[in-house]
């Protein structure tokens, strides 16, 4: 699952060497606050540059997959014009891996690779599908191998899903705009205790301190953070709306 992660983010890594990674950082940020004798510190150093990795990836796969669904409906069309051109599915997908952009392009390309190295038509959408994490192109995949069996107007399902697909990126603009509000007081109130903490330790430091140095006042600490995180992921939990 890893490797396959890191697949999707196009990151040129083997796992074994992004774990190593991840394992490093941790042991750093568990050696930097040594001398303070704080543990509770220790470990939040640790598992914050351990994270640090896999965030990043995260947030490389998610925006690759963004870009990928908003240049899809121009690669359907593009693979429409070109079987209406004259031009077989295979070769309609090579086309595509050829004109469109990354990661679209790279994507359709690997997929057209595949295919031509031998491999089943169905098992490279299958592994186009896989690496990137993304109905709309699960819809195309389905829609094209249901259209291999049953038969039916190729040129005319690909309209269909384009059309589709540029519809769900309109309802899901107009879903942000009547959620900004919402996502505009989780910001806040995600940032207003961390303001506050910064503000009141730069007035009176030792008011602060109390938190940090006593044992009451890291399972204070603790529950304060823990509560935060809670409440940032049900706002985040009611924002969110899912187009299926």
């Amino acid at each position: 699952q890893l490797q396959k992660l890191l697949d999707s983010a196009n990151v040129s890594m083997k796992a074994g060497y992004f774990i190593l990674l991840m394992l490093t950082l941790a042991f750093a940020g568990f050696v930097l606050p040594f001398r303070s004798g704080n543990f509770l510190l220790m470990i939040c150093c640790a598992l914050f540059l351990g994270s640090l990795p896999l965030l990043s990836i995260l947030h490389l796969r998610k925006k690759r997959i963004k870009a990928f669904e908003r240049q899809f409906p121009d690669a359907l069309d593009m693979m429409r014009n070109a079987i209406r051109a004259g031009y077989a599915l295979n070769r309609a997908l090579q086309l595509v891996g050829t004109e469109a952009p990354d990661p679209t392009g790279m994507e359709f390309r690997k997929a057209s690779e595949e295919i031509n190295l031998g491999m089943p038509f169905n098992d490279a959408l299958y592994n186009l599908s896989n690496r990137i994490n993304s109905l709309d192109l699960d819809l195309f995949v389905t829609a094209i191998l249901i259209q291999r069996e049953s038969g039916g107007n190729l040129n005319e399902l690909l309209q269909k899903l384009s059309h589709t697909i540029r519809e769900r990126f309109r309802i899901a603009g107009q879903i942000r705009t009547l959620t900004a509000q919402g996502r505009m007081t989780q910001l806040i109130l995600g940032l207003l205790p961390i303001v506050a903490f910064g503000f009141i330790f730069i007035i009176n430091p030792d008011f602060i301190m109390v938190l940090i140095r006593t044992k009451l006042g890291n399972i204070l600490l603790g529950i304060a953070i823990v509560m935060q995180i809670i409440g940032n992921l049900t706002i985040r939990k009611i924002l969110k709306i899912k187009l299926r």
